[in-house]
């Protein structure tokens, strides 16, 4: 069980936009059932999830009770694992929800600068998801492939703000459904002193509410490849070289370029049970990291250049207490929650 209150408010003295203050209550109960069998040579793992949201919704300290809701669902999964030999497999199911962050539900109208509005949306609906996933393995040898069908996927949407052609407005928006493809294939063999691991990945994207804009790029899947060395040297010294490059696609509706970036880092440990660390990296050393963009609407396509100062070099020195006494610390209920804060 949670319970979470978010308050947000938001005050323009140059009254552009309006003054708004809004507050969130929800308090969250779970439950779960789960079984587990032998088949012969198959293992099969069911379960049931109950859960129980009940959101109030406040604007200017007055319940809205337009913008407040229960939510009663059950959410199953299930699970066949098998070896054939040295191959392992397994194929699952499950659903489960994702909530808006509680900024994304606001009412509030945020100022970016005289072409740009910001917003939140207090009518979005949670992400119910729909999960089939294929693991296999191989000695050194790993293979994913999963799918995923999202009903009420939240997007980012920029949109004409209100009747004026020159001012846009960030807000994010609910489409009804949006499918995802996911492929991956990674080798992580250990060659003496050398412990790489190679990975390739392919992610396709179904989304039937695209916009109309003629200038809007073509969809294609987005490719990504990287690698990771570790090599153990002598004297306690551990060199990590690690690099990865994807190609350009969309994410939800916008389009993200390609880009690559390299890292290196060198790790020392001292002291008995290497309690006594010491590292350096440094992070992409190309200095190719993008996260730029370009979102269409139907009348509007807005671009988005950042070229942050991705290069960076990091010392880190860690110490560990009392090693070989680990003590119960609790398993992150409640993580989901504050993540959304």
């Amino acid at each position: 069980m949670s319970w979470t209150e978010h308050r947000d408010s938001y005050v323009n003295p140059e009254h552009i936009l309006p003054d708004s203050r809004n507050s969130l209550k929800e308090a969250h109960s779970a439950a779960f059932v789960s079984y587990s069998i032998p088949l012969q040579s198959w293992y099969l793992s069911a379960g049931l999830r109950y859960e129980h949201i009940r959101n109030r919704y406040y604007v200017d300290n007055v319940y809205n009770e337009t913008q407040s809701r229960n939510y009663d669902n059950i959410f199953p999964n299930l699970s066949l694992s098998k070896a054939f030999g040295d191959v392992q497999t397994s194929l699952s199911y499950s659903a489960y929800t994702s909530r808006p962050s509680y900024s994304s539900l606001s009412s509030n109208r945020q100022y970016n600068d005289r072409f740009t509005y910001q917003g939140g949306n207090p009518f979005l609906q949670p992400t119910t998801t729909h999960d089939v996933t294929l693991n296999m393995s191989y000695k050194w040898l790993y293979f994913v492939a999963s799918y995923q069908y999202n009903k009420n996927a939240i997007c980012s949407s920029i949109e004409p703000y209100e009747d004026d052609p020159q001012l846009c407005i960030w807000i994010p928006r609910n489409v009804k459904k949006k499918q995802d493809l996911w492929v991956m294939l990674n080798a992580s063999p250990n060659i003496g002193c050398w412990h790489p691991s190679f990975s390739v990945s392919l992610i396709r994207q179904f989304m039937d509410e695209w916009t109309v804009n003629p200038d809007r790029k073509p969809y294609h899947p987005r490719l990504y490849a990287g690698i990771q060395n570790m090599f153990n040297l002598p004297h306690h010294f551990i060199l990590n070289v690690d690099g990865m490059c994807k190609s350009d696609t969309y994410e939800g509706k916008a389009w993200r370029p390609g880009f690559g970036s390299v890292h290196v880092g060198l790790t020392k440990s001292f002291l008995k049970d290497e309690a006594l660390t010491l590292q350096i990296r440094a992070f992409d050393l190309l200095k190719a990291f993008r996260n730029s963009g370009r979102y269409y609407a139907d009348s509007i396509t807005f671009d988005t250049w950042n070229y942050s100062d991705s290069r960076s070099l990091t010392v880190t020195v860690r110490y560990k207490f009392n090693t070989a006494n680990n003590k119960y610390k609790g398993s992150g209920a409640g993580n989901k929650e504050k993540s959304r804060l």
